[in-house]
């Protein structure tokens, strides 16, 4: 009960604060709601709320303030989120014209375009280097919380965390790759952080390690591996490539510490991937049947070229996959199945058109990344190097994980694509010295 009303109050006085003082506010409820999902099935508490809608009643609030507050809004292009609008356009023409499900189509194009839209409002409402700062920094408070109470009362099914998590990854695959593109946040504020940003995010650390293990993820473990390697490879600099590596030797031993046999045993499974490779029933057996179903997403592919609409993939799953192979879900007639790859159910659901608009937003948004690299060389601030390769890391860990899992109607990836055009935006500013709202100051001037 105290729970629920904490979660009300916080709320409340945010949209007062929002309607008051700015947009800005309702950023961050909005941040609050998505981690803490006022929902009976992940919190327990929220039976206790009288009213169910808070996503839409802080998305209604933000739109207000941002009406009220109109002048204070950024001028940043919008750059990759432009791309984002022409994906959502592909995507409505695929609900129009050959959706295998239109009402189901229309009803995950609509939750497309609340992400997108979502993306848009951080875009111009983050319009200076505290906010930035901020905002980074309520994401690491709000996934530390959660790995808090993973900590305290997560419980694990076949040695996985599960139930836990944000509105949209709550099962142990969804939530260890959030955590992956959330860790790498903190970086900066360890390394040259104002003080209560150090103490909180060496405090936070732990929990959020210890949160990822529990999740025992292959996919997840592969993915943060592979954008740490890519990140300092294309867009860390000289001087935070070092401190990069002093981080993963630092990192280590904790990694060490808080792993478990189970997490052991399962990554072991790893070793086998050479042998996979040549080896249909090998591969089988590490991808926990991933393969299979990618095999019938081929064959889905086939019949429906042009994309059979969103959520086409689960839509489809029980007329190409035998029982055994799907989820049936309380209270549902059929079973479904996820794509279990971003890319393919892209390619499924939105065509080839729209897994081409699709990489070129990935590409688009790496493009922004490695121009930022270059922008702080010039500004000569630690603090911002260690964001953008930070970042970097983020992003990359979700695209890297797009291949063992479904991330395209996933909140935190249009968060990503819309923190890569602020931190464009933001840099581009202070390397031209322009007065574009950027303010530098204590460590970000090292």
């Amino acid at each position: 009960m105290i729970s629920a009303l904490l979660f009300q109050f916080i709320n409340c006085l945010g949209f007062i604060f929002a309607l008051v003082y700015g947009p800005f506010w309702a950023l961050l409820v909005y941040v609050n709601i998505y981690f803490n999902v006022p929902h009976s099935y992940v919190n327990w508490w929220a039976e206790y709320l009288h009213i169910t809608q808070w996503s839409l009643l802080s998305s209604m609030v933000l739109v207000v303030s941002m009406i009220i507050h109109r002048k204070e809004l950024s001028s940043f292009k919008l750059r990759n989120f432009r791309v984002a609008v022409v994906f959502l356009v592909v995507t409505i023409l695929v609900v129009l014209f050959v959706a295998v499900d239109k009402e189901e189509g229309y009803s995950q194009a609509y939750i497309l375009s609340t992400l997108i839209f979502a993306s848009f409002c951080i875009v111009k409402i983050i319009n200076n280097s505290d906010r930035y700062r901020l905002f980074l920094l309520a994401i690491v408070a709000m996934a530390a919380n959660l790995s808090l109470n993973a900590y305290l009362y997560g419980v694990r099914v076949a040695a996985r965390l599960e139930g836990i998590g944000s509105a949209d990854s709550t099962g142990s695959n969804q939530f260890s790759l959030l955590l992956a593109g959330i860790i790498p946040l903190a970086i900066p504020f360890i390394w040259c952080g104002k003080w209560y940003e150090k103490i909180f995010c060496i405090l936070a650390l732990p929990f959020l390690v210890n949160a990822f293990i529990l999740c025992n993820s292959r996919g997840a473990f592969v993915a943060v591996a592979l954008a740490y390697i890519v990140s300092v490879a294309i867009v860390a600099t000289k001087r935070t490539r070092k401190k990069m590596a002093v981080v993963a030797i630092a990192l280590a031993p904790l990694f060490l510490y808080l792993a478990d046999a189970a997490f052991f045993e399962r990554l072991s499974t790893l070793l086998y991937t050479g042998e996979a490779l040549n080896d249909a029933g090998a591969a089988q057996s590490l991808s926990s049947g991933r393969t299979a179903i990618w095999g019938y997403g081929v064959d889905m592919l086939k019949d429906y070229p042009f994309g059979s609409g969103p959520n086409g993939f689960k839509t489809l799953a029980r007329f190409y996959m035998p029982e055994e192979l799907l989820t049936i879900h309380p209270g549902a007639v059929y079973g479904v199945r996820a794509a279990h790859n971003t890319y393919l159910q892209v390619l499924v659901e939105q065509g080839g058109i729209g897994l081409a608009v699709w990489l070129a937003l990935c590409g688009y948004s790496i493009y922004l990344l490695v121009r930022c690299s270059r922008l702080v060389q010039q500004i000569g601030s630690l603090y911002w190097e260690l964001t953008v390769v930070g970042l970097s890391i983020s992003y990359f860990s979700i695209l890297f994980g797009g291949l063992f899992t479904s991330r395209l109607y996933y909140q935190f990836y249009w968060w990503q694509i819309a923190l890569i055009a602020v931190l464009y935006g933001l840099l581009s500013c202070l390397a031209d010295k322009s007065t574009c709202g950027v303010t530098v100051g204590g460590k970000d001037a090292v």
